[in-house]
């Protein structure tokens, strides 16, 4: 996975938490964008 994340354009995450973690983790640069699942 590391050689696809400068090829990545958008990260999407469930939450701005799991975003912030995923971003620091991979060390992606690009934009995030986050959202949850909708309540049923």
């Amino acid at each position: 996975m590391g050689r696809q994340v400068p090829q990545w354009g958008l990260l999407l995450a469930q939450n701005r938490q799991a975003g912030r973690r995923l971003k620091r983790t991979l060390g992606y640069a690009g934009e995030v964008r986050a959202g949850e699942y909708p309540e049923t």
